[in-house]
């Protein structure tokens, strides 16, 4: 504690800017979210099957992507048996 009141202290020459940063991740943390973020653009069903595809910078197959590789992985741990390790 003392080291986060000499370094995030108004005074302080190291982390200055900090403070101001602080309260503005508290005000984005009162402020209401979306209850469900879209992962819809350019959806294309068929690219499940696809090995490569060839898309623009604002397609979001890379997050669907990822999304799926974890729910297959996390799948195929359910399947398996497997505990999960402390």
């Amino acid at each position: 504690m003392s080291y986060n009141r000499l370094v995030f202290s108004p005074m302080s020459v190291v982390a200055h800017d900090d403070v101001h940063l602080f309260e503005s991740i508290q005000q984005g943390l009162r402020a209401g979210g979306n209850e469900w973020v879209s992962l819809h653009r350019n959806y294309d069903p068929a690219e499940k099957q696809q090995a490569m595809v060839t898309t623009n910078g604002t397609n979001e197959l890379l997050m669907r992507n990822q999304f799926r590789a974890w729910a297959q992985s996390m799948a195929a741990g359910m399947t398996a048996g497997m505990e999960v390790a402390p």
